[in-house]
């Protein structure tokens, strides 16, 4: 085919998949003409890679890269956008958060209770204390964002 034909495709490609990358949800009929039009590109690629080139090989192997780029974005956000997987995308997600967040803590009190150098007859030097201060308050942020996590968590049930 021509080379318009693979721009073409190349630019249709990567028009919905920023589009698609922008989004944070879809309602169901969206996620639906998504997927057809990405069932369309995908054809209009094979179709396109079966036809002997006309085009020098490195045109054609540039274009199909960004054509198959694209196109393997679609897939990924469509995936991840599918209304019967949502709510199990996103349990596994924060899943993974809570995991991270409960790691950290974990790491904070260990070095909070090591004393981070902190010796009781020192106590003018600011330093010991400060970072205590600072590692108090992180764990009570930590520990407020383990509990939104988790509501969110029972939400989704």
């Amino acid at each position: 085919m021509s080379r318009i034909s693979w721009e073409a495709l190349a630019f249709e490609s990567g028009i919905i998949a920023s589009d698609l990358s922008s989004k944070s949800f879809l309602p169901k009929k969206d996620w639906e003409s998504y997927q057809e039009a990405a069932n369309q590109l995908v054809k209009r690629f094979d179709r396109l890679s079966s036809v002997p080139p006309s085009l020098k090989a490195r045109e054609i192997k540039q274009l199909r890269a960004q054509c198959h780029s694209a196109i393997e974005t679609i897939r990924v956000r469509l995936e991840y956008f599918h209304p019967d997987k949502k709510s199990d995308v996103k349990r596994k997600f924060y899943d993974t958060q809570i995991e991270h967040l409960h790691l950290r803590l974990g790491q904070l009190k260990e070095s909070l209770d090591e004393g981070l150098g902190f010796q009781s007859d020192h106590q003018n030097l600011y330093t010991p204390h400060n970072k205590r201060r600072l590692i108090k308050s992180e764990i009570k942020v930590l520990e407020g964002r383990i509990a939104d996590i988790q509501r969110k968590q029972a939400a989704l049930r």
